[in-house]
């Protein structure tokens, strides 16, 4: 059997390639139109139809491309290599298929905080930060990180690529939903930036792991490990300040005087 890491390379390059294109049309229909697809999905770009907005959808979907490293991977390693494709596919349909559905009540979200709020960015800024402080939150992430035992023939296994496509896409809406609010709500100029921004900030979290749920905000541990990095160089102490780092909370780095 392939080892993880190379199984890991193998699913990372394609899924690298979608996410690489998404980001150049969603560049190039920036500059074309004046605003991006993650704020024209939304409607707040430019009027746009329902296939329009969904492809807009779509379009931000695959720049998140991915964070499905680990689960495609997992498909791969626990079906036959015929079927490979095949159970793929239906993964990424349900998936897909519970993104689109959520997409409709997130348009409508963002347009209801675009529409009355003074501060729409600010607005969906908080709303982010509450959701993201939650117990709940912090359980869908884990979810997400759940891989089901797969049946390896038959109707049973396309039925439990399905199952685990729709599953996938449950844990991972109620993981993403209210960070993805952010490009949809910001000016049109800073749509791009901000959606890179979710986008790099959803994939780091996923690579670190679950963590047990509790209330506060989980930062990244590689997100606190660059700010400790940057707040030692700016400060000039020299030393790494308090973080919680990873799995529970850190220790303070030790003093250099320190016995």
């Amino acid at each position: 059997m392939p080892s993880r890491t190379r199984e890991q390379a193998l699913v990372r390059g394609p899924l690298l390639t979608i996410a690489a294109t998404a980001w150049l049309l969603n560049a190039i229909d920036t500059v074309s139109n004046g605003g991006s697809a993650a704020h024209g999905a939304s409607g707040g770009g430019r009027p746009m139809g329902l296939a329009s907005t969904a492809a807009g959808w779509l379009l931000m979907l695959a720049a998140m491309a991915p964070l499905l490293t680990e689960p495609v991977r997992h498909l791969r390693v626990r079906s036959l290599a015929r079927r490979r494709a095949r159970v793929i596919t239906l993964f990424v349909v349900g998936y897909l298929g519970v993104w689109l559905v959520a997409c409709g009540a997130l348009t409508d979200v963002a347009g209801l905080i675009a529409r009355t709020g003074p501060a729409p960015a600010a607005t969906a800024l908080a709303v982010a930060l509450a959701w993201g402080s939650t117990p709940a939150r912090g359980r869908c992430l884990n979810r997400a990180h759940a891989h089901p035992a797969l049946p390896a023939f038959g109707l049973a296994g396309d039925l439990a690529a399905l199952r685990f496509g729709l599953a996938h896409g449950v844990w991972c809406v109620g993981t993403c939903w209210a960070l993805m609010l952010l490009p949809l709500v910001v000016i049109p100029a800073a749509a791009p930036a901000v959606m890179a921004g979710v986008a790099l900030w959803l994939v780091v979290e996923r690579l670190a792991g679950p963590e047990p749920p509790a209330w506060g905000l989980r930062v990244p541990a590689a997100v606190q490990v660059c700010a400790a990095r940057w707040a030692g160089w700016w400060s000039g102490v020299g030393r790494r300040p308090t973080f919680r780092i990873g799995r529970g909370a850190s220790h303070p780095a030790p003093r250099p005087d320190a016995a």
